[in-house]
Formats: C-alpha cells, structure tokens, sequence
C-alpha cells in the first residue's frame, strides 16, 4: 500500500483543495499497538482503489494533525480514519471502528 506522508499543513490544504479524487487520510502513531494493528488492517483491504491513501504521523507532525482536527471541527484520535470529497470530511472513525466495510459504506452512501 503506498501511504503519502503528510507532515505540513501546507501539503493538507493543497490536497484539501486540490481533491484528485477520493481522499483517506490515516493518523498513525507508530508508539501505539492499537494503531499498528489498524494500520495492518488497512494495508489488507483493498482501498487503494477506491481512495488517494495518505498518513499523518501523529507524534512527528503533530502540529499538521492538530490542524486538521481543527479544520474539521474533529476531535483528534489516534487511531483516526477521515474520509474526505470536494474537500469535505463525510466520514471519520476511530481505533476498532476502522474496518474495511465501515470505510466502503461510507463511501458508497456519500
């Protein structure tokens, strides 16, 4: 799975704007077991074609996930799951509540 690192808030604005097409970003931290477990559930679904994947590292670019959170009026989590279209976030979930079908739901009922 080929995850793009966000770590600016400059990067999340052009990607906001910009919208290539369906947007997921993953805020990950590599120090928490439960966020590593939902990495690894992601990197086994099959979402690279339904979505443009980016990560945000949430200890290292804390600021730029702190940004976003407050963008879209979010509570920051870690793990956290924010699906976005025509810049706008239309799902978001948190730790166990990632899965693959809750993502793809979300995104045919968008």
């Amino acid at each position: 799975m080929n995850w793009i690192n966000l770590s600016e808030t400059t990067q999340l604005e052009q990607i906001l704007e910009a919208m290539p097409k369906d947007v997921l970003i993953f805020k990950h931290s590599f120090r928490c077991s439960i966020s590593v477990a939902i990495k690894n559930r992601l990197e086994s679904a099959n979402l690279e074609s339904h979505y443009k994947l980016f990560m945000i590292d949430v200890v290292h670019s804390r600021p730029t996930s702190l940004y976003l959170a407050e963008k879209v009026n979010i509570q920051h989590e870690s793990p956290q799951v924010l699906l976005f279209r025509n810049g706008k976030c239309y799902f978001h979930a948190s730790h166990f509540d990632i899965t693959e079908h809750a993502i793809l739901t979300a995104k045919s009922s968008a």
